[in-house]
């Protein structure tokens, strides 16, 4: 979010001292990086700074100029991606990024260092502290997660609250109603939901092709804005518990659990697990137990239902079709066509045989829905969309229940 650093930029102190800066992160040397999996191993080998190109350029560019426009960055994303709508990526990229810092804020207290919170894993280094962040933590007590979890608990040690200077209300004000004129939690919560799920509507609506930096790009959209859903709802889940409200803290835990596990089964099929630095990841289910037991230990019973999109790879046979998928759930199927026609609709397993296929279905121009004559269960589907002359095929991942 080139905002972001132009905010970071002008807001530090004493510029006439500071001799210089360095971009990029501490901790390894970005050479060649082989952190991809499935169908994206052909990008291994890259270099980290061309695999970060955006993110590197946004911060050496605003801070030798800070008044550079955003039409530089929207050319630039046009010249890399020239297949895509470069305004809706633009925008999409800057929505999804612009939830995390306000997630940081919210929780970050008197926190200076890196390994006091890494957002991508909701975790602070187990050396130093004890693991996974918990709602008890953000609602500022020092508590222990109960046990089931895998994860321990960062929070043990001391409860947390909003940043030094931050004009956000903190959790804990916000559940007991003294917020006065602040901006509470819930307000936060639902600004970060509003820009996590425009983000996604905005990336839902191009068409990707086959190029694989492309799905890339959308993916990492995709999945920042599954995990900023996951804390909006989790600090609305958080404010529920410390205000004593049981049945809206676990309707917000389970919605964050569902968010959870599009997000790391989104990194889990594009990334290996062991890319978070200084922290070694043996898969990305880590915390699976520790964000399911949130929502159980406030009342929540079993496993929520999570017919949630995760992957939604587009790999359209033919640029700009028109068709595009909006939802996709073990039910049914919700799709944009350009214009009305007969519609043949196919479902295809990870294998290639097929699950259903229906015909002599009347599309309409615009939104269409379509309920499957079975349920389809979790894990990889290709779906086979065919309208007049225009052929497009998707890959879906169905988020597991189990």
């Amino acid at each position: 979010d080139p905002q972001f650093v132009r905010a970071f930029i002008a807001g530090i102190p004493e510029k006439q001292v500071v001799k210089g800066m360095y971009i990029g992160a501490d901790g390894w040397s970005p050479a060649r990086t082989y952190l991809y999996t499935n169908d994206y191993k052909p990008l291994n080998g890259q270099l980290e700074v061309t695999r970060r190109w955006y993110m590197e350029m946004l911060w050496g560019r605003l801070a030798y100029n800070p008044e550079t426009k955003d039409d530089v960055f929207k050319n630039l994303l046009a010249t890399k991606y020239p297949t895509l709508n470069s305004e809706n990526l633009f925008k999409a990229w800057a929505l999804a990024s612009g939830t995390l810092p306000k997630m940081t804020e919210m929780i970050m207290g008197n926190w200076k260092l890196d390994h006091d919170w890494w957002p991508e894993a909701c975790w602070s280094d187990p050396g130093r502290h004890e693991g996974f962040r918990s709602i008890q933590g953000m609602a500022g007590e020092s508590t222990n997660i109960a046990e089931g979890s895998n994860a321990g608990n960062a929070d043990a040690n001391g409860g947390t609250t909003v940043a030094n200077g931050s004009n956000l209300c903190d959790i804990k004000t916000t559940a007991a109603g003294g917020c006065g004129n602040k901006k509470n939690s819930y307000q936060v919560a639902k600004e970060m939901q509003d820009s996590a799920q425009k983000a996604l509507d905005l990336v839902g609506s191009l068409a990707v092709g086959t190029n694989i930096e492309n799905r890339v790009a959308i993916n990492n959209v995709k999945q920042i804005a599954y995990l900023g859903n996951y804390y909006a709802h989790k600090i609305r889940g958080s404010t529920y518990y410390k205000a004593g409200k049981k049945d809206s803290a676990v309707t917000a835990l389970g919605t964050a659990y569902c968010y959870w596990m599009n997000y790391t089964r989104a990194m889990e099929e594009m990334y290996l697990p062991d890319t978070v630095r200084e922290v070694s990841l043996s898969s990305w289910k880590f915390g699976d137990n520790a964000v399911l037991n949130e929502y159980t230990s406030q009342g929540g019973k079993g496993i929520p239902k999570c017919e949630l999109l995760v992957g939604n790879v587009k790999t359209s046979s033919k640029l700009g079709d028109g068709i595009s998928v909006k939802t996709f759930t073990g039910k049914g199927i919700k799709f944009n066509l350009p214009e009305a026609g007969n519609t043949f609709i196919s479902i295809f397993n990870s294998k290639g045989n097929i699950l259903i296929k229906e015909f002599n279905f009347e599309g309409n121009k615009g939104l269409n829905e379509f309920n499957f004559t079975q349920k389809l269960n979790t894990g990889i589907h290709f779906i086979q969309i065919k309208s007049g002359n225009l052929s497009h095929i998707e890959k879906i991942v169905l988020a597991g229940l189990n």
